[in-house]
């Protein structure tokens, strides 16, 4: 309420009873409701959602009239052909110089497909957009697309729709999850309005842009999805599939293993397609010339490839369902395949803007429409036509594309209403998303955020703190002084406890007062031992609740620089129930997302001499079966004679196993990971390097260089504990594009120290 405060109007005025009319009992309202509230939000976000995917696509056809004098999508292709080759060159390119302008010095937003940046609103910013992008996103988006830029609609309506579900949710003040879902929503509506697909839209925000979401938060998505298809149906009267083809049937069981190839031949292509895209993004960037005139040279070099083939420009949905009918010959439909890729990377790898969806689909049919061209040709009577392997081809590049197999699915079975194509695809999209995940974790979206430093996985990591209460880590069984006690006889207090600080709670009533430092009465006079403890105590330095998330308290710790905080009922009651140290935060992570299953203990206390080799040995077998399935070498370098260590086993175990655990994940096949160590001045120094893309080098600098605790990075964080706990020290460093290493040093045990 305090930034709300800071601008409320003055005490009169129509703004003054704006505010207290309307406004401040809708706010108090949507405050307090529970899922009803979020319900009727939901509608009003499908509502828009709708309203403006059919805006959009009108927009687009309007431009696509400016430009080209098409009246209809359908007849769009007809229009481009019947102008002169003069301007048709130069059509793209006049686009790319009025929307180049308005990226680069008014919503650099707008720039690329949008996806991503609702991605990182939702991993790194509590789900909160800049809701003026959307104007500007929806007009640079359609001039992009209508003047024959490469691209799709969705990836704009999806960071339209979803800038502003975070801008009510933002308007009314509602918390981060709130907010989140209500993003969500946007998404959800937008999608399902733009494809007429209202399940697919719930699927992609859940798998796509939130990643995870609590099921009471589920409905509201639902809820979008379904209205905004509602209202985009009763305006546009589109109670039909978005493809009108011929139902799909499988000849034989042989076609199974046809369907196999078919996913593995997706998986290159989307791999191909990403490459493509981002590779055109570099080119450009190394170009020395404004940001503002290189989507109209993107524009003019896609103009001077549609002049062959104008069957790139825009969408291309009339293109694909001549695919779906079967009606491209082999040759053709792979060159418009070909063709498409370097499109609409010209076209968003210059700075244009449009979504990566329709062209993936558009890749897919010509891809699919080719490969069942071959198969109908070796295999005859065993396959169906090529029509149904575009069908399948298309939801297959999408799935390798972007990882999210669920949202290939469903999107093309709502897209064409062809129970039949359901089995064939499974196939396809699973097998095409394991390759490509398998072969980088990174998909066409993550990669953007990847090259800006941004790890989505990386960033998650703190969330899983997000839903663990203060109550489930802190100590109960606490050492309180009594606030009567004497100072003389609270020594032995401090003689049962592990800190030079203990709090304070009140006789009667068990509240805090406050903390009592070992410093401070250590060397107090005779007569100030007579004291009592309340009188020398002082305020602590900060206070949680037991039912405050453990990422609260991480970053409260972290901040005030202390190891150790009281622990409250509630913000009614400075009743103390608890004490919450760092050590106990960092426990309750790690046994989270440690393999052991054995209950441990963060502190280093039990420790064991053990070896070099057997603690690098136990440290790789974890990771073992990843390495040989991403086929990344793991090479071991390690001095003979190696001293023996001191150590907690299976937390220095741990450390390494979670460094070469990130090694592998950001790794490709045939990248090398090398284990050295070796003996230096009465320390054992292990070192791990990869040869991989390197993690970002903001995470590295940040938590070792800088000696500052980065919260978003909390495995890192924990390794650092750890290798501290044994009085040794950790390092690291990345270059970009030319890996990640890290160096632990620790004493060896005492019997092999050198002379």
């Amino acid at each position: 309420m305090n930034q709300y405060k800071k601008a409320k109007p003055g005490s009169f005025g129509i703004v003054n009873i704006l505010y207290k009319g309307i406004y401040s009992p809708v706010y108090r309202y949507f405050q307090q409701s529970g899922p009803l509230g979020m319900v009727i939000l939901a509608t009003l976000i499908g509502i828009v959602g709708g309203l403006a995917s059919i805006a959009f696509k009108l927009l687009i056809l309007g431009v696509k009239h400016i430009f080209y004098g098409a009246t209809t999508t359908d007849g769009f292709l007809d229009a481009v052909l019947s102008l002169p080759w003069q301007y048709r060159l130069f059509a793209p390119a006049i686009g790319g110089l009025i929307i180049g302008p308005v990226i680069a010095y008014f919503v650099k937003e707008a720039r690329g497909h949008g996806v991503p940046e609702v991605m990182e609103s939702v991993a790194k910013k509590d789900g909160i957009m800049r809701f003026r992008i959307v104007p500007l996103k929806v007009l640079v988006s359609a001039i992009c697309i209508g003047s024959g830029g490469s691209a799709g609609r969705e990836g704009p309506i999806v960071q339209i729709g979803s800038a502003f579900g975070s801008s009510v949710g933002k308007f009314l003040k509602l918390s981060t999850e709130k907010t989140k879902a209500l993003l969500g929503a946007g998404a959800a509506a937008g999608i399902a309005g733009t494809f007429n697909a209202p399940l697919a839209g719930v699927i992609f925000s859940i798998e796509v842009i939130l990643r995870n979401i609590r099921l009471r938060f589920l409905s509201a998505i639902v809820i979008a999805s379904v209205v905004g298809v509602a209202v985009v149906n009763i305006f546009l009267d589109r109670f039909y599939a978005v493809f009108s083809i011929p139902p799909h049937e499988m000849i034989s069981f042989w076609e199974v293993f046809f369907y196999i190839g078919l996913g593995v031949s997706a998986a290159v292509i989307s791999l191909t397609y990403q490459k493509m895209i981002y590779g055109m993004e570099h080119f450009f960037e190394k170009i020395s010339l404004p940001m503002a005139v290189k989507p109209a040279m993107g524009g003019l070099l896609l103009g001077g490839l549609a002049l062959w083939l104008p069957q790139i420009h825009a969408t291309g949905y009339p293109v694909m369902e001549q695919a779906l009918y079967g009606s491209l010959t082999l040759q053709f439909a792979l060159v418009l395949m070909l063709a498409k890729i370097i499109a609409t990377s010209l076209t968003l790898g210059s700075g244009g803007s449009g979504g990566i969806f329709a062209p993936g689909l558009f890749i897919g049919a010509m891809m699919g429409a080719g490969y069942g061209s071959l198969i109908n040709i070796i295999f005859p009577e065993l396959a169906a036509g090529p029509g149904s392997y575009a069908m399948v081809g298309m939801g297959a590049v999408f799935a390798g594309a972007t990882h999210a197999p669920l949202t290939s699915i469903i999107i093309l079975y709502e897209m064409t209403h062809d129970h039949g194509i359901i089995l064939p695809m499974m196939f396809a999209c699973i097998i095409s998303s394991t390759l490509t995940r398998w072969y980088q974790k990174k998909n066409i979206y993550t990669t953007k955020l990847i090259n800006r430093g941004i790890d989505i996985d990386q960033e998650e990591e703190h969330k899983l703190l997000e839903n663990i209460q203060v109550r489930e880590a802190m100590t109960s069984d606490i050492i309180k002084i009594p606030s009567q006690t004497i100072i003389k006889d609270t020594f032995k207090y401090f003689e049962k406890s592990f800190y030079s600080y203990l709090p304070v709670a009140d006789s009667t009533n068990g509240e805090l007062v406050g903390i009592l430092r070992y410093d401070s009465i250590i060397d107090l006079k005779e007569e100030d031992l007579s004291r009592n403890a309340q009188d020398l105590c002082v305020p602590p330095a900060a206070t949680v609740y037991e039912d405050d998330s453990l990422l609260k308290a991480f970053n409260l710790i972290s901040k005030v620089s202390v190891k150790m905080i009281p622990v409250l009922a509630d913000d009614r009651s400075k009743r103390l129930v608890g004490v919450l140290a760092r050590g106990d935060i960092l426990d309750r992570y790690y046994k989270y997302t440690s393999e052991h299953e054995e209950e441990v203990d963060i502190h280093i206390i039990s420790r064991e001499v053990a070896s070099v080799n057997k603690l690098i040995e136990s440290a790789l077998q974890p990771i073992r079966g990843q390495t040989a399935e991403k086929e990344i070498v793991i090479q071991r370098e390690l001095d003979e004679d190696l001293p023996e260590v001191k150590i907690d086993f299976t937390k220095m175990t741990w450390v390494i196993t979670h460094i070469l655990g990130n090694a592998v994940r950001c790794g490709s096949p045939g990248d090398k990971i090398t284990v050295s160590a070796k003996s230096k001045k009465k320390k054992v120094q292990i070192s791990i390097s990869d040869t991989g893309p390197g993690m970002s080098k903001k995470y590295v600098e940040n938590i070792f260089q800088h000696k500052a605790i980065m919260e978003k990075c909390l495995g890192l964080t924990i390794a650092k504990d750890i290798v501290e706990g044994h009085k040794g020290e950790i390092s690291g460093k990345t270059r970009s594009g030319k890996g990640t290493s890290f160096t632990i040093t620790i004493p060896v045990h005492g019997k092999d120290r050198e002379e």
